[in-house]
């Protein structure tokens, strides 16, 4: 796993120090944050990598970073004002997952900062970051220095957005995070803090996908056998789970109580069942909303 950049699920990613180099006054001014400078500057900084596989690139309004491996040494070429030339970064090779720039939207890095600013609440120095978060994945994040807050983005440019699981918003991007690529399903749950999907992708290994409130999704793979039914995602109706899980805990007379939901298929009804637990108390509803609690006991 990436060190150094993220431990998988603990928290937000911490700023990895950029590349030291020495200044050059002379070297003409370009706002990297205008519509495809930053683009054109990534472009100018892969065609000197020999074709080698690229592990982080970093992005300032002024500035840009590439490190690719070469022989299992890590390599970092910086990119000023149209030069490029080779830096020493202290980044050190420890198998990061590669990727291919030209997957990643950075045609205005400048919206992107925008956005990050208006979530972050600064936007001082502000650094567009690519690499591994985790298990494979690369996103972007957009930090400042001093740190305010880091924020995510998808390679395609979209906000990976703070999110509450009473409303329908919420459900919906934690759904395509976690079972957007439409596998089957053994269980999703919900709870106050994040939304997660177990897949099986083997006959000894599930995936357990989990997409916190407040981060990106990631993936814990985990031994285990399991001959339970699983169900197809677009069976799950994200408003009528954002509409319980908002309303449940007023109904059940307990609107202090914490709540949580599991949807399997365990009731044997030919159709996965929700239960939803508000303190002491759970009921069990269809996926179109039905009370059928009283038809399980």
């Amino acid at each position: 796993m990436l060190a150094g950049l993220l431990v998988a699920g603990c928290g937000t990613a911490p700023t990895v120090p950029s590349a030291t180099k020495t200044p050059s006054p002379s070297s003409p001014s370009i706002n990297l944050a205008a519509p495809g400078a930053a683009s054109a500057a990534v472009s100018q900084l892969v065609a000197q990598t020999h074709g080698n596989p690229v592990i982080r690139i970093t992005v300032t309004t002024t500035d840009a970073t590439l490190t690719y491996v070469q022989d299992d040494q890590a390599i970092t070429l910086d990119w000023d004002g149209g030069q490029v030339t080779p830096v020493d970064s202290g980044i050190t090779y420890v198998d990061q997952q590669p990727f291919d720039p030209s997957d990643f939207n950075l045609r205005d890095i400048g919206s992107l900062f925008a956005q990050a600013s208006a979530v972050a609440g600064s936007s001082a120095q502000q650094e567009l970051q690519i690499n591994e978060y985790n298990q494979g994945k690369v996103l972007m994040t957009v930090t400042t220095s001093p740190e305010s807050q880091t924020i995510f983005f998808r390679p395609d440019g979209t906000m990976i957005n703070a999110i509450s699981f009473t409303t329908v918003a919420g459900i919906t991007e934690a759904m395509a995070d976690t079972t957007g690529d439409g596998a089957q399903v053994i269980q999703i749950g919900i709870d106050a803090t994040q939304f997660w999907a177990d897949v099986r992708v083997s006959p000894t290994e599930i995936e357990h996908r989990v997409r916190p409130a407040k981060l990106p999704e990631y993936t814990v793979v985990r031994k285990a056998t399991t001959k339970d039914e699983t169900f197809a995602p677009s069976q799950v109706e994200p408003a009528v789970v954002a509409h319980l899980m908002a309303t449940l805990p007023a109904q059940l007379a307990s609107p202090t109580s914490s709540i949580s939901m599991v949807m399997d298929m365990r009731s044997n009804l030919g159709f996965p069942t929700m239960r939803f637990t508000v303190g002491l108390t759970t009921v069990v509803y269809s996926p179109s909303g039905n009370d059928i609690t009283q038809q399980l006991h």
